[in-house]
């Protein structure tokens, strides 16, 4: 059952904690799909990148610095390394998370506990480019890491409200 843009921000909330589980072909088309529609939509290009860890690859490793455990998927956003770059990338990674929340699969914003170089070696970055974040992407596991209980905001969140800044996902 696929959520609402607003159900969707209403109870999207950071996972690190991933059950070891593919995501169906299918679902993967169409979060793709997705992805490609988002790129270059603003001034400053922008893109996002879908990848794959294999499980027991240990030619790239898409560390995290332990603090994800179990995703084998992740979408690393990519943008041109000027301010307008970072900012259009925020706006374009927020509705990648919201539509893969959509879908009942979980995501965690990752700006600095990640091997930029590592992601960078199996994305193809141009001259100007910069991976900006990264998310995991998958099926939320029962039980979180202790690191993941530490750091996890779940069921503390604000009352959710509607304002200008969701007015404006909804409308682009």
């Amino acid at each position: 059952m696929k959520l609402d843009i607003m159900e969707s921000m209403k109870v999207r909330h950071s996972v690190r904690t991933y059950q070891k589980k593919d995501i169906p072909e299918e679902l993967l088309q169409e979060i793709r799909a997705f992805l490609d529609s988002l790129q270059n939509k603003e001034q400053s290009k922008v893109k996002i990148k879908l990848v794959k860890q294999e499980l027991g690859d240990k030619s790239v490793k898409l560390g995290t610095y332990g603090v994800i455990k179990g995703a084998s998927y992740f979408f690393a956003g990519v943008c041109e390394n000027i301010k307008e770059g970072y900012r259009n990338l925020g706006y374009v990674m927020e509705k990648a998370v919201l539509f893969c929340t959509s879908l009942g699969l979980g995501t965690c914003w990752i700006g600095g506990t990640f091997n930029k170089g590592n992601f960078a070696k199996v994305i193809e970055l141009a001259g100007n480019e910069v991976i900006g974040s990264v998310s995991p992407l998958g099926w939320e596991a029962e039980k979180n890491s202790w690191l993941g209980n530490i750091m996890s905001q779940k069921g503390k969140r604000k009352e959710f409200e509607v304002n200008s800044i969701s007015i404006w996902m909804l409308s682009v």
